[in-house]
């Protein structure tokens, strides 16, 4: 029955015309009433102020993925890639939820593979490599590419890369890079996107639109993980689960958190976590194993001494502004001279006292570049 204020027919809502309804006992008096609305396109007149529902069952094509954004009057569906149908609805700001996923299908109906990667892109330039796969393609704006390399010039922003994958077992070689390491801002996925596949290397530098946790790569990545600059990732050292062997750098991803005890001393080429304030440990963790390059300036809670005991080709380290004492600083310039087989290396310390000024003099004769301080010495 309608609601009146005197002889006016009253709409019943709540705050700013949100639908509402009114009840007596178990019996509605008044109140909205929901209609669905079914077809490729929907009108709907004299609505309140509401969200829309949506839900898609079955196989479909999908343009657009996981931003879940209403654009005018079109709402961008979640992703989905493992074969299952698929139901997504919409909260009241129009931002889809994803229920169940749906393996996903070109706009003839063929599925297109056993491993479906979706690559979010932002405007401009996408350019992006892969190795360790046997049988693959990439897909955008519907047309197949081939090819270890993607390249394309003028992407618009929200469009989706796919990289198809038809191999049944995905190689432990598996590898995916941005190739274009010094601008990544093209692209804006969420680590949770590339749905733990990655198990070898994973290198986006420099994207600093990406988003998501280390926890989302499952502790599958073997080799190396790169995802230097990439500032809005988050998560722990401990989500890797000491796995990664040869390369890790997250440098100015300063809200990753844990320990070097998490890496379990396993990695032995390059350690670049420059500016990751958060990260805690002793150097000793490391078990001096690196090979390469030890980045961790302005790390303020690491602390103790870096010592090799076997000769090492190491070339670059960069200790400073963490919490290593003039002893520890001593102590590891000493050893750095006894082990690195490096020449025209580079250095970076805190202050350091006379106790080391035998060990400086050994590393410049070798061609070293040693600063103590912020002073070269």
């Amino acid at each position: 029955m309608p609601l009146y204020y005197g002889n006016h027919k009253c709409t019943l809502y709540r705050g700013d015309h949100h639908p509402a309804e009114l009840y007596y006992s178990n019996h509605k008096i008044c109140g909205y009433n929901a209609i669905p609305h079914t077809g490729t396109d929907i009108a709907a007149e004299n609505t309140y102020n509401d969200a829309l529902p949506l839900e898609i069952w079955g196989q479909s094509w999908q343009d657009s993925y996981r931003v879940g954004v209403l654009t005018g009057n079109i709402v961008q569906l979640d992703d989905a890639a493992d074969g299952h149908d698929m139901i997504v609805t919409a909260d009241a700001n129009c931002t889809v939820h994803q229920r169940n996923t749906l393996k996903p299908f070109d706009n003839q109906g063929n599925i297109l593979g056993k491993h479906v990667i979706p690559l979010l892109c932002g405007a401009g330039n996408v350019y992006m490599t892969v190795s360790g796969i046997t049988s693959y393609y990439w897909v955008f704006r519907n047309v197949k590419y081939t090819g270890t390399t993607f390249s394309f010039t003028g992407a618009s922003d929200g469009e989706v890369l796919w990289l198809v994958i038809n191999d049944t077992t995905i190689s432990s070689t598996f590898q995916i890079s941005n190739g274009w390491s010094s601008n990544g801002t093209h692209f804006k996925l969420d680590l949770s996107d590339l749905q733990g596949k990655i198990t070898n290397t994973l290198s986006l530098n420099n994207c600093p639109n990406i988003t998501g946790s280390l926890a989302d790569l499952q502790g599958k990545i073997t080799n190396t993980l790169s995802l230097g600059n990439c500032s809005n990732i988050t998560g722990s050292l401990a989500d890797l689960q000491g796995k990664i062997t040869y390369y890790l750098s997250l440098y100015n991803c300063s809200n990753i958190t844990g320990n070097l005890a998490d890496l379990q001393g396993k990695i032995t080429n390059t350690l670049s976590l420059g500016n990751c304030s958060n990260i805690t440990g002793n150097l000793a963790d490391l078990q001096g194993k690196i090979t390469d390059t030890l980045s961790l300036g302005n790390c303020s809670n690491i602390t103790g001494s870096y010592l090799m005991t076997s000769p090492k080709s190491i070339k670059y380290i960069n200790l400073y502004l963490t919490a290593q004492t003039i002893e520890n600083v001593d102590s590891t310039i000493n050893n750095l001279a006894q082990y690195t087989s490096a020449s025209n290396g580079q250095g970076f310390f805190n202050a350091r006292s006379s106790a080391s000024d035998a060990a400086v003099a050994t590393l410049k004769s070798k061609g070293w570049t040693i600063t103590c301080g912020g002073v070269q010495q």
